[in-house]
């Protein structure tokens, strides 16, 4: 009779090489150079595959972080002091582990197998998990996928956490070439903005975040519309919350400058008149074929935002100048059992992975706490909801505010737009005007992107 495996058993070893790791502890405790050029590889104690290389290995940092000697003796005494020294093998590992190495030299190479089969183990650890979670009837496929993802995306990141570029004259030429012609960058629409912001900038990760209702899908969206209808870009839009006809409606009253309300009053008897059919026509027109990509996904994660992009560059030929992502707080956590917190955490690093790999401005919208609310202050950073990662892992953060009080000196058609944080440029505070009955922020499409009420 055949022996049926468990599908989550693998009966091969994990991917090691005892060798490696031994020859890193001994490079580290015979040579001082070398243990220098070792913390500068990224390897860490969880990358060792026998526990005890691990206990050691965390002895030997710890000492070097203190500026302490490094040697069997002192590394002796740490693990005594922590009450490991007897599961490691005692001193007698210890001077093994020196005696053994080939050479001192050659440390970052065994560094660098080590950290090669720990990434491996973790790739088979992340599939382990795929097959046991695939055998499951009860288990989400969406879950498990983006679960794995998420895994990889983090080995990948740990795997190549330490490649940098030694040239050093190409990145002061780089440096030179920025101050001449500038950074790249696209515009928002909002000439204002621009001047503080510097427009949508490739690779980073901008978070536009406002309280329910101030308008920051009305602002994403026109800046999306601007690229793609006005300039001719390869703009991307993921909207979470908003319906697609309703966004291309708030689009045709924003282009066409025809009253938003009458739009959604057509059908109820308020006809609309051939003018405005003619203006909405003409408007339909510029948005069909304009290179935007719309989607109203009912549920959707970083990983769908990453396939979304790569099949839009496939599509149109160049990837898009930047992606819209209406918002974080409704996107699909990789795993849902870890405290909220944490999927935050997770969702706005992989954003942030995803614009540096793809050179794709990502413009994340956000919601923020209501405790600003309450005062009618306007608001700052810390009134981000849910973690400090999305201040983080932003490289700007644009708050927006309306005062929508009952106080006769309030002016609700008055947009604050608060540049907070601006790791490119300077931070600020624009003041536009706010016409929702034309679902835009600046002037009439006609007369271009002069803000109204700001000459």
């Amino acid at each position: 009779m055949t022996e049926t495996l468990d599908p989550g058993v693998d009966p091969r070893t994990p991917p090691q090489d005892l060798d490696a790791e031994q020859s890193v502890l001994g490079a580290a405790m015979l040579s001082r150079p070398a243990l220098d050029d070792l913390t500068g590889t990224g390897l860490t104690g969880q990358d060792f595959y026998r526990p005890a290389n691990e206990l050691i290995w965390d002895a030997i940092t710890g000492l070097h972080a203190t500026g302490q000697p490094v040697d069997a003796v002192t590394v002796a005494d740490r693990l005594r002091t922590a009450g490991h020294l007897g599961r490691v093998g005692g001193p007698a590992y210890l001077h093994t582990l020196i005696s053994s190495v080939p050479t001192a030299a050659n440390a970052t190479w065994y560094a660098k197998t080590v950290r090669r089969c720990s990434a491996l183990r973790r790739v088979v650890e992340a599939g382990t998990r795929l097959a046991q979670s695939g055998y499951d009837p009860g288990t989400d496929p969406a879950e498990v996928l983006d679960a794995a993802q998420a895994t990889l995306a983090n080995v990948a990141d740990g795997l190549h956490g330490d490649d940098f570029s030694t040239d050093l004259a190409t990145a002061v030429d780089e440096a030179l070439t920025q101050i001449e012609e500038g950074v790249p960058s696209h515009p928002t629409g909002i000439p204002r903005l621009d001047d503080t912001l510097r427009g949508w900038i490739p690779g980073t990760l901008t978070t536009l975040a406002a309280r329910p209702g101030v308008g920051k899908s009305a602002i994403a969206w026109q800046s999306a519309l601007h690229l793609a209808v006005k300039a001719g870009l390869p703009v991307g839009y993921t909207s979470l919350e908003m319906p697609r006809p309703e966004l291309i409606q708030r689009g045709f009253a924003h282009i066409a400058q025809v009253d938003y309300g009458r739009i959604q009053r057509n059908h109820s008897g308020e006809a609309l008149t051939d003018a405005e059919w003619r203006a909405i026509a003409k408007a339909r027109a510029q948005i069909e074929t304009s290179p935007l990509h719309l989607t109203d996904r009912p549920w959707a994660s970083v990983s769908t935002i990453r396939h979304d992009i790569r099949s839009f560059t496939r599509t149109v030929g160049m990837p898009p100048v930047a992606w819209f992502v209406d918002y974080l707080q409704l996107l699909a956590p990789a795993d849902r059992r870890v405290p909220r917190e944490q999927q935050v955490a997770e969702i706005t690093r992989s954003l942030k992975l995803l614009a540096k790999d793809t050179k794709v401005a990502i413009v994340m919208l956000s919601q923020l706490n209501r405790e600003g609310a309450k005062t009618g202050r306007q608001p700052v950073l810390t009134d981000l909801r849910e973690s400090g990662a999305v201040e983080q892992d932003s490289d700007r953060v644009v708050l927006l505010h309306r005062d929508t009080s009952n106080d006769e000196e309030a002016d609700p058609n008055e947009l604050v737009v608060i540049v907070a944080k601006n790791r490119q440029g300077q931070c600020g505070t624009v003041s536009i005007r706010w016409d929702g009955t034309k679902q835009t922020a600046w002037a009439p499409w006609s007369s271009g992107a002069a803000l109204r009420g700001q000459q």
